[in-house]
């Protein structure tokens, strides 16, 4: 991972990782932005802000909980908001 980071840092702002482990995995080589695809329970927030990660919300009940604990901690959180309108499929 640090090769793979170290190699891109210098033309990615952004990394897309899956989960809080390569959250964790990355963030000890960048200090860029880390988007989490993976869903992220609402219990794994304190990890997911200190590590200082963009989760993706996918249901409201998720958007709920994590506005609710950072407003808790007085944070403002940056998320990306997944949106599936089912197009072409049935």
């Amino acid at each position: 991972v640090k090769e793979i980071v170290e190699c891109l840092a210098e033309q990615c702002t952004t990394f897309q990782i899956d989960d809080l482990n390569e959250l964790e995995m990355v963030r000890r080589h960048t200090n860029a932005k880390l988007l989490v695809l993976g869903y992220v329970e609402p219990s794994a927030i304190d990890t997911l802000v200190t590590l200082g990660g963009i989760p993706t919300i996918v249901d409201y009940s998720q958007a709920l909980a994590f506005n609710e604990h950072c407003r808790r901690l007085g944070l403002t959180l940056t998320a990306h908001v997944a949106i599936d309108l089912y197009f072409g499929r049935e």
